[in-house]
């Protein structure tokens, strides 16, 4: 007699590369223009040699000369230190030396000689947006816009500053407004996009980011945005748009590619997904997770050496991964080498103490490499903590019938076809006990009903034929393996006996 199969846990499938389910998280940028265009205006009546003086500024900083600006404007505030035009362009050179700090000073000092200056308030407002004083800056550019409320800018930078803030939703109402007055900026609708999904409006993200990347296919930033976006709403067709317009092969994006090859999988397109993760594979800092899903693909494609080579290298960054200790061990034993796929069920049965898959993996390893005792030990195990594991009470009984404790055996067939009459399993070991006690017509009516019950069971064939020589009916014997090889054209056993049968020895 023969085993019914062991082995019953199945390959765990590619995992998800989303927030909350994957390891890859995903990268939500967002791209923050600040608008750093004032010029100085003119002020109240100076004398023709400051107005001069300070000519001579803005005609250096427009050669290039930014320092030497700087040092004119200084020298004309030592002179007039009130000088709101001379505080604004001081404050103005600074921002574009990337001087916030040093910027704020003067701006300020311009704001209170004149509060309602448009130009000031905008520069301060930028100022306190890169030394990330994100309240003062909401403070200046509202004041801008209580004089000029059409300025669009304004109103985004408040959006930005928000966001920078933390406070998503208080943006979304900035943003909104700057987008009735620009309604084409690309920008806009990006970090409006980024405001919606912080405050988990994740369909309106998903419109608002896909609007941005349209009008501006070639940033990358939004192309990104929208895939994951609508990723995460798990509309496939939508997201595969945007991440295909996002994924260079040639400069492969891991985050990007990782749920791109998600999407492709979950609609069915094996090879595409297994493409993009090849493409990341040189790549540095690969995750265990990219290496996990490299594995299975790979094992779907039948590259059983490429995804033990992948698994390997996930199991090196994550020895205890259960799900990878379980794909990898499930290679080894399908391809028969059940020394190296012992090792792994063995920790993957330590680390998954509850897992009822990890100790039939086990067990059924124990059993290909001939250490029977060990996986009766396990499969006794099991049915005292659940009875009506049939299958499993069926591998038990298998096993103590070809150790020789043939009542132990009887038992748990008879348990079997007296709590699940309809199990093919449990009527051919049934079977075997009356064939054992030459109970012939007995045996060969439960290995029929074995059959009937399923028609692909092989091993039930193979016995009744052993009975029916046994009764003398050596053609019936014939025709009953002839009827077991057409379903299994492989089955040695069946093939012997028929051999040996149409000899007539």
């Amino acid at each position: 007699m023969s085993f019914p199969t062991l082995c019953r846990s199945n390959q765990v499938a590619i995992r998800r590369s989303l927030v909350g389910t994957l390891r890859a998280g995903l990268c939500r940028l967002f791209i923050v223009v600040l608008t750093c265009t004032a010029i100085a205006t003119a002020s109240v009546a100076q004398t023709a040699d400051d107005v001069a003086e300070l000519k001579v500024a803005r005609d250096l900083y427009r050669d290039g000369k930014v320092e030497d600006a700087l040092k004119a404007v200084d020298a004309l505030l030592a002179k007039k230190p009130e000088y709101i035009d001379a505080l604004s362009w001081k404050g103005f050179l600074h921002l574009r030396r990337s001087e916030p700090a040093l910027a704020i000073p003067p701006l300020e000092a311009a704001k209170k000689l004149q509060p309602t200056n448009v130009e000031v308030l905008n520069n301060l407002g930028n100022a306190y947006m890169s030394a990330e004083r994100f309240a003062d800056a909401i403070r200046s550019f509202e004041s801008l816009l209580q004089i000029n409320p059409k300025q669009a800018e304004a109103h985004y930078n408040i959006g930005v500053a928000y966001l920078k803030l933390k406070k998503p939703q208080e943006a979304v109402g900035p943003l909104k407004r700057a987008l009735e007055l620009s309604p084409e900026d690309p920008y806009t609708l990006n970090n409006l996009g980024a405001a919606y999904e912080q405050s988990q409006q994740t369909a309106d993200a998903a419109a608002s980011y896909a609007r941005a990347s349209d009008l501006k296919p070639a940033e990358m930033t939004f192309a990104r945005n929208a895939g994951f976006a609508f990723a995460r709403l798990r509309q496939d067709e939508s997201a595969l748009k945007y991440l295909q317009r996002a994924w260079h092969p040639r400069t492969p994006e891991p985050k990007v590619g990782m749920v791109l090859s998600e999407i492709y999988a979950r609609l069915g397109k094996k090879s595409e997904s297994l493409s993009v993760l090849e493409a990341l594979k040189n790549g540095e800092n690969l995750s265990a997770s990219y290496w996990f899903n490299l594995g299975v693909l790979r094992a779907g494609s039948n590259q059983f050496e490429g995804a033990i080579e992948a698994y390997e290298k996930a199991l090196a960054l994550e020895p205890n991964d259960v799900d990878t200790l379980n794909n990898l061990g499930l290679i080894r034993y399908k391809r028969g080498e059940y020394d190296l796929a012992l090792p792994l069920f063995q920790r993957l049965a330590g680390l998954n103490t509850q897992s009822r898959d990890a100790q039939l993996s086990l067990a059924a390893t124990h059993a290909k490499l001939g250490q029977t005792d060990k996986a009766i030990e396990i499969w006794k195990d099991l049915i005292r903590k659940e009875p009506s594991l049939h299958g499993v009470r069926l591998d038990l009984a298998n096993a103590l019938w070809v150790s020789n404790d043939k009542p132990g055996a009887r038992y748990h067939f008879q348990f079997v076809v007296k709590a699940d009459p309809k199990n093919p399993g449990g009527h051919n070991g049934v079977g075997l006990g009356l064939l054992e006690d030459n109970k012939l017509a007995e045996a060969e009516k439960a290995f029929r009903k074995s059959i009937e019950l399923d028609r692909k069971f092989v091993v039930a064939y193979n016995n009744l034929a052993i009975t029916l020589e046994r009764l003398n009916k050596r053609a019936a014997a014939i025709q009953v393996l002839e009827q077991a090889l057409k379903v299994d054209p492989n089955f040695a056993e069946a093939k012997k006996n028929l051999e040996r049968l149409k000899s007539g020895s």
